[in-house]
């Protein structure tokens, strides 16, 4: 998965780059003057610390608004800051709470009205960084109506490590593992504080998050705590997912796990570690909990930050009333969520194993999952345009991967949101979308495959340019509008002058915008997307999640 992960970040590392002509500069609240890099149209202001470095006796405390004592000084805001410490990527650091912010060069920084994008990068929690993500090219393409802030949170055990023990770490609201969550909160309040030194309003923000940074957002949206701090959210696959969170009996174990593995007693003793010894120790911590939750190091309910999973929430009505815009991609589950499970020569027996051990599935289950995935369907699965050999248990094993993890989530959410908004107790809809495009040669639509088209990172052959311009001009009216509808004119995409009509959820439609895998439409609404899938695995997450998440 993290291999796979890293070739997708090699992929856009180029685009971060521009050829600086000029110093733009920018002066913070504080009396802070940020110098940055400006070129083709946008300016960029990068490694802007926004909280106190979260070292020494901070480590695991919630994060500190970073202060700058020497106010009166030029700071260079020209390059990225230091990643967060992470097993891809090395050279990594545990003072990593930085932000970037993009905007256009000819901003009237007076106006204090342009919308503001706030993105969290994905990355199972352990992995990624802001410096990935670069918003210029949005920025660009929208013509500098709007300003992106990509923010980097701390990660892994750093960021999520939860126990009873913890709480003591934060004497006055005994939060425990959700570090990363803090720290996002604290950008969005950075941002409510200083986004008006760059043009932007700071009551017109949208938080927005691709996987992990969609299961960010749904945390957040479940969280009074954040809700002060924007006005709407998009999540790319991960939306609500059973991984988004993990219950308490579960951050305790593994945090038991550290003790041992470091051989300390106590809190007191993980302080006195190193960040590369304490890194090196967590590697060596797994759970054998199969894949639902992907990692130990996730997001917890801690009965203060988050009274239970965001699913739960949202089913008790507990989530912010914000407009909301959400989706997944038709084949999420292929190679990064199975690699090391499901080979490309999966037969019956080697997919029931899968179902059985890996997913815990029962018998019972795994006979309505064949009539799902295979009976009648062996000849669905596009196995003759693929370069190597496939079976289609191997199409079932990564479908149903998919569906699970992230497209019934999905589901789920546009109907519950749908169902409060219809019911009055919730005034903003959903816009629910499905990507199942095929580009640049690939055969499959998988996780993050959207991105390059939503931050109009990579436009090549005619029809992607068309779906670049489409995407991002989706995604750029739902933050520009001011009741957050995707919908508007699109001139500026090849070929088109408006976009084909997006309309919010209905639970009578059962509605997606749906971009297919076809050159000659570019998106199109359809419905039902999914319904037999998600009529058995909506009910499955609902029992297991409630099921982990009962109060002991």
């Amino acid at each position: 998965m993290r291999a796979l992960f890293q070739a997708i970040i090699v992929t856009v590392c180029f685009l971060l780059c521009a050829n600086a002509t000029g110093s733009p500069s920018v002066t913070l609240v504080d009396g802070t003057t940020l110098i940055g890099t400006r070129g083709e149209g946008v300016d960029s202001f990068k490694g802007v610390r926004y909280a106190q470095p979260p070292v020494g006796s901070l480590r695991w405390k919630p994060p500190q608004l970073y202060v700058n004592v020497n106010n009166s000084d030029k700071v260079d805001a020209t390059k990225f800051g230091a990643h967060c410490l992470q097993d891809t990527w090395p050279n990594g650091s545990e003072d990593c709470l930085f932000l970037n912010v993009y905007m256009g060069d000819s901003v009237d920084v007076g106006a204090h009205n342009l919308p503001v994008v706030i993105f969290f990068h994905g990355g199972s929690y352990v992995l990624g960084a802001s410096k990935f993500y670069s918003g210029a090219d949005l920025v660009s393409y929208l013509s500098g109506r709007v300003i992106v802030v990509t923010a980097d949170y701390r990660l892994n055990v750093f960021g999520f490590l939860g126990s009873e023990e913890l709480r003591s770490q934060d004497p006055e609201a005994g939060t425990t593992g959700n570090y990363g969550i803090q720290d996002q909160r604290l950008a969005m309040q950075w941002v409510q504080q200083n986004i008006g030194a760059f043009g932007g309003d700071a009551g017109r923000v949208t938080i927005m998050g691709e996987s992990a940074g969609a299961g960010s957002v749904s945390n957040h949206l479940t969280m009074p705590r954040s809700w002060p701090y924007f006005g709407a959210a998009i999540l790319e696959s991960g939306a609500f997912s059973h991984w988004v969170c993990q219950p308490m009996t579960r951050a305790q174990s593994v945090f038991e796990q550290l003790l041992e593995v470091t051989t300390c007693a106590d809190t007191s003793c993980l302080l006195q570690l190193s960040a590369d010894e304490l890194f090196a120790a967590a590697r060596t911590v797994h759970m054998h909990d199969g894949n639902f939750y992907l990692e130990p190091f996730l997001p917890v309910a801690d009965g203060v930050e988050a009274e239970t999973h965001p699913w739960l929430a949202l089913t008790n009505g507990v989530v912010a009333d914000v407009p909301v815009l959400l989706g997944s991609n038709s084949d999420e589950g292929i190679a990064m969520f199975t690699t090391d499970t499901v080979s490309k020569h999966t037969n019956m027996s080697e997919l029931l194993q899968f179902w059985r051990d890996d997913r815990g599935y029962s018998s019972a289950q795994e006979a309505e999952l064949l009539q799902l995935y295979l009976v009648g369907k062996r000849d669905v699965y596009p196995r003759s345009h693929i370069p190597f050999v496939t079976t289609p248990e191997w199409w079932a094993a990564q479908r149903s991967t998919g569906d699970v993890m992230f497209s019934c989530p999905v589901k789920y959410v546009s109907q519950q949101l749908a169902v409060l908004q219809e019911s009055g107790r919730r005034a903003s809809g959903a816009y629910t979308y499905h990507f199942a495009r095929h580009s640049f040669g690939s055969v499959y639509s998988i996780h993050s495959s959207e991105m390059q088209y939503v931050f109009h990172w990579r436009i090549g052959q005619q029809d992607d340019a068309l779906l670049a311009d489409t995407m991002a001009s989706y995604w750029g009216n739902f933050v520009l509008s001011p009741d957050h509808d995707p919908n508007g004119d699109n001139a500026e995409a090849r070929g088109e002058t408006l976009l084909p009509v997006w309309g919010q959820y209905d639970t009578s439609r059962d509605n997606v915008l749906l971009f297919p895998n076809d050159e000659s439409v570019v998106a199109e609404e359809t419905s039902g997307l999914k319904f037999d899938e998600c009529s058995f695995f909506v009910p499955y997450l609902s029992t297991t999640i409630a099921k982990d998440f009962a109060p002991s």
